[in-house]
């Protein structure tokens, strides 16, 4: 037999109505509203149409070619704790899917833990008749802690035949490196600079399982009413950041209002999947559009390289040159690249030697320049092959430098 609620009725009642199943009750809410109002700029044909080769570049995966939002479902999860883990239950999964010219989000609510193996069948049927999940950090967090309650309920995990697509990784691919990642690329900050939306009540993430442990104690539910709409707010954002994706990638090379620094990091994915041309047209047109200063430079940096393995020295050097002109770790590697190209193709020897002198200024007394080309120890042996070259006295190496990196701590015998 089915067991019953034991929840007693508040003043305040939540939304939704009572489920019953096999397995016994739980609580289910249901809220819609037309794909064209998700946020603002954000238009439903690119929702609906969200997949082939813009999302094959935003995920890097070609699986996603065959990706159909009316088959998708936007997951997210509010739980008793962020560590996951055995002990940690997801009381409140929301769920979004594309409906014809609407965007629905339903949410699953167990008011006490006896109701979480109800809910979770429900949410195992709902899960068997898609084909694909959408999340934000789902990939460590929300799908792991699907899987355990699954597991822990008695239940077979609904969730793997699934493709899975987290939009954490393809935010931080495409804005990592941009303003709007300063304070981080919560969903929050996406709202803010993308869609410029400012939630009229939210609450931290951090107290929503206090929050719902309160709610255990009295069954008081109004202090849970704005975790419910955090969660709607939530999922609509993943939704409306889809569509965006969309628009941008099929439409970066035409369209002046896609951000140059999305466009850069698309140049850095089409790089990485050995698209150079690609990436190199990328990295042009985000320099076009304009950028801020470090960032201008980082890209022109991004850019020589590729221009540099085909071949094409002029507009490599004058890139190097130009980059190498500012300051910090690009300017210095911008310096090391022109080192090499003085020593090794232009036979400028002194102008190679000053070259790794200025990369050395600019990296000198930073930490985090310890390593790879800028490192003491490769600094020194560059400088030092070029002076024997030049017939220049030998600087005294520092002590830093006297041993390659690497063989510093070799094993004595």
């Amino acid at each position: 037999m089915a067991a019953r609620s034991t929840i007693t009725p508040a003043p305040i009642a939540l939304p939704g109505v009572e489920i019953e199943n096999e397995h016994g009750v739980f609580l289910m809410a249901e809220t819609s509203r037309s794909l064209a109002t998700l946020r603002d700029g954000v238009r439903a044909d690119d929702v609906h149409s969200a997949g082939g080769e813009p999302l094959v570049l935003a995920v890097r995966d070609g699986e996603f070619a065959e990706f159909d939002t009316a088959r998708a479902l936007f997951i997210d999860t509010e739980t008793t704790g962020l560590a996951g883990g055995t002990g940690t239950y997801a009381f409140l999964v929301g769920v979004g899917y594309v409906d014809g010219s609407d965007f629905t989000v339903r949410q699953y609510f167990m008011r006490d833990l006896p109701e979480e193996k109800p809910m979770m069948a429900a949410l195992a049927e709902l899960f068997a008749a898609h084909d694909w999940s959408v999340t934000y950090n789902g990939r460590s967090f929300d799908l792991p802690l699907l899987r355990t309650r699954f597991i822990m309920s008695r239940q077979r995990p609904r969730i793997d035949h699934m493709g899975h697509l987290d939009l954490l990784h393809s935010a931080r691919r495409l804005w990592g490196r941009s303003p709007l990642a300063a304070n981080g690329l919560s969903l929050g900050a996406l709202e803010a600079g993308l869609f410029e939306f400012q939630r009229p009540l939210d609450i931290p993430s951090w107290r929503i399982p206090e929050i719902y442990f309160d709610y255990l104690r009295d069954y008081d539910p109004s202090p849970l009413l704005p975790v419910l709409a955090h969660n709607i707010e939530d999922i609509v954002t993943m939704a409306a950041l889809l569509g965006v994706i969309q628009r941008a990638l099929s439409n970066w090379e035409d369209d002046d209002l896609v951000s140059p620094y999305l466009i850069a990091g698309l140049g850095r994915t089409l790089a990485g999947m050995g698209r150079t041309r690609r990436a190199a047209r990328a990295y042009r047109r985000a320099l076009s559009l304009g950028l801020d200063a470090e960032s201008s430079n980082r890209v022109a940096l991004d850019l020589s390289i590729l221009l540099k393995r085909d071949g094409d020295w002029d507009a490599s050097v004058e890139l190097w040159r130009r980059v190498a002109d500012g300051r910090g770790r690009i300017a210095a590697l911008a310096c090391i690249e022109l080192a090499k190209f003085y020593e090794h193709r232009a036979r400028l020897l002194e102008s190679a030697r000053e070259m790794c002198d200025r990369a050395s200024r600019l990296s000198a007394g930073d930490a985090d320049y310890w390593g790879g080309q800028l490192s003491d120890w490769e600094l020194n042996h560059r400088e030092g092959r070029l002076r024997r070259k030049l017939a220049v006295p030998a600087v005294p190496a520092s002590p830093s430098a006297s041993a390659r990196p690497g063989r510093r701590f070799a094993r004595r015998t």
